[in-house]
């Protein structure tokens, strides 16, 4: 039998808190499989116990250390600079996408809630479109040297940001009396383009920064002041004094590079004690990266997504992703706590989606949320029993004159059992249910000593007795 059954698009694993999601389905499936993969880490306990067996078996290993977790293990964080996605558009053909990017970027930064609530959409879009704007005029300006701190400095600084958006909108007089040239006409790619490429862009962006020009001469200035303010409070993390602008400051690596033929693999470690902070944060590299990944020329190699915890933070577009992600060789794992969080977090279409692509679900014990019960009761389906009745005489009460069979239907596992079972019930393609066991990694076989690292939680060995012992067999190494 296969230790982790080999799949091209999508798994899920649902699981509680204690019910052993790490130790029997996560780590297991990361040390099985050999190709590149980005790994969400609550806690930094993964990368941990597992950046230095993938390093010794050739992988390249890096680790976004957002909140500077257990560097005594990990050392110094690798840096990211999302804003190098968006410069990538403008140096490589890009131009006609900037806007949409853009946008997709403010999106993650200022994510819509979780209740759907649409009281506020109006200030949170327009949070947005200053966000947007924003970050085209410091890329236009700055190229590879853009950062989000740059970003938030800019938004915080009102008479900077009308001159900017003035210099944008061609209303920037200069001391000759004549209007400064645009940023796009400045640009050392737009020679790159087709004109009118360029002169769309150009429009395009003379249009957004002529309303925030409008928006900051308003004379009262209501408007403005309410978008801003959502704007500014949606790149805090990202400030100059802040942790994420030391680590975005630049990029060692690129998403890309996990296409490119040796198997790397990314860490993003989260500190779950400020995920409130750091859930956008998460939302806009798991974008980014996505982003990259499927822009590659290299499409079919295939590249893995580990989503722990993924209702703690959104990646916008989740759900369309589960149905094209296949096409660019995206492998997604996610891991929740429960289907109505899920559903909270991305919505009803999303979720039924996520029970419609993938292809293996793992659910595991202990699971105890009643609505979840329901739906996987549901999702399991009905089976048919053999019952034994009694057919009573039709002449003398209470005398018994035969025996019949028939058959009635039942849930194959009602919500009850589902609560009460040890097991894990594992669903795979269009095969039956069935009850499986997950051995945890420190019953694997060398893993449990000679590959795996210590959780920093625990400061010491994991080691239970030997259920599984995997035989050696020869891989590839890189060089």
């Amino acid at each position: 039998h296969e230790l982790v059954i080999p799949y091209t698009s999508n798994a899920l694993t649902l699981g509680t808190a204690g019910s052993g999601k790490g130790i029997g389905a996560i780590i297991p499936s990361i040390l099985a499989v050999r190709d590149s993969k980005t790994i969400n880490d609550f806690k930094g306990e993964l990368a941990c116990i597992l950046a230095q067996t993938l390093r010794a078996r050739g992988e390249t290993v890096r680790i976004l250390n957002l909140g500077d977790l257990w560097t005594d293990i990990l050392g110094a964080s690798d840096q990211y600079n999302p804003l190098h996605v968006l410069a990538d558009l403008f140096q490589q053909g890009g131009l006609l996408d900037v806007v949409s990017d853009a946008l997709q970027f403010s999106l993650q930064l200022y994510p819509e809630p979780e209740d759907g609530d649409d009281g506020d959409r109006y200030f949170r879009d327009g949070s947005r479109d200053l966000i947007s704007f924003a970050i085209q005029i410091t890329v236009l300006v700055e190229g590879y040297g853009a950062t989000l701190a740059k970003v938030r400095e800019l938004l915080t600084d009102k008479a900077a940001l009308l001159r900017h958006a003035q210099w944008a909108a061609g209303q920037l007089e200069q001391q000759d009396g004549s209007m400064a040239a645009s940023p796009v006409e400045m640009s050392p790619w737009k020679d790159d383009y087709h004109p009118e490429d360029v002169a769309a862009y150009e429009r395009e962006l003379k249009g957004q920064a002529a309303a925030i020009v409008d928006l900051i001469q308003a004379p009262e200035g209501r408007t403005f002041d309410s978008f801003i303010t959502g704007a500014r409070q949606a790149l805090a993390p990202f400030g100059p004094a802040s942790r994420m602008a030391k680590i975005m400051a630049s990029s060692n690596f690129r998403f890309s590079e996990q296409k490119d033929g040796k198997p790397v693999t990314v860490f993003l470690v989260a500190d779950a004690s400020r995920i409130e902070a750091q859930a956008p944060v998460l939302g806009l590299l798991n974008w980014c990266m996505l982003t990259e990944l499927k822009r590659h020329e290299n499409k079919s190699v295939p590249t893995y997504l580990y989503a722990e915890e993924c209702t703690n933070y959104k990646v916008d577009g989740l759900g369309s992703l589960l149905t094209w992600g296949r096409s660019y060789g995206l492998r997604l794992h996610l891991v929740v706590q429960s289907l109505s969080a899920f559903r909270r977090v991305y919505g009803q279409e999303a979720l039924n989606t996520l029970l419609s692509e993938t292809e293996i679900k793992q659910i595991l014990p202990a699971t105890r949320e009643p609505e979840t019960l329901s739906m996987v009761e549901k999702m399991l389906g009905e089976t048919a029993i053999m019952t034994r009745g009694h057919r009573q005489s039709a002449k003398v009460i209470g005398e018994i004159e035969g025996h019949d069979l028939r058959e009635d239907i039942r849930p194959l596992m009602t919500a009850d059992e589902l609560r009460r079972t040890e097991k894990t019930v594992l669903i795979v393609r269009k095969h039956k249910p069935m009850l499986v066991e997950l051995p945890p990694y420190a019953a694997i076989a060398p893993w449990r000593k000679e590959e795996v690292g210590i959780n920093p939680f625990h400061g010491k060995p994991f080691l239970l007795p030997v259920r599984l012992r995997l035989k050696r067999r020869k891989v590839r190494r890189y060089a």
